[in-house]
């Protein structure tokens, strides 16, 4: 072969291998992106965040505990309890635990989908 033919050959050899690594970059930036932008959307469990994912639960409590407002929230989901908290100041529902019929508690909300498979629907 010719040194032409060769350094042709060279070429397409290195191109060839530049777009697997970007390809396999790519797939890996995409990846790691897609699991902590569903491990952020768990660690931001709220009852609207649950009920878009799990449609209405069987009941929905809300218990003011405090005089100034401070308040517990239950979503009931057949054999799952998931309780929230608001305080007067933070206005916000934050996950506390979630509980099933067995005694079962999650107090990790990335342990939750084990509860509530519809939490890890797309």
């Amino acid at each position: 072969m010719s040194g032409a033919i060769k350094a042709a050959i060279g070429v397409c050899v290195g191109v060839l291998t530049l777009a697997a690594v970007f390809s396999f970059y790519s797939q890996l930036t995409d990846a790691r992106s897609h699991r902590e932008r569903d491990g952020a959307s768990l660690h931001r469990v709220t009852p609207d965040y649950v009920m878009s994912k799990c449609g209405s639960p069987a009941s929905d409590e809300v218990r003011v505990l405090t005089a100034d407002g401070s308040a517990d929230r239950e979503l009931r989901y057949k054999a799952t309890t998931i309780t929230f908290y608001k305080s007067k100041s933070d206005k916000k529902w934050s996950y506390i635990a979630a509980q099933d019929s067995d005694g079962k508690q999650v107090d990790s909300p990335r342990a939750l989908p084990a509860l509530l498979p519809c939490l890890d629907q797309k």
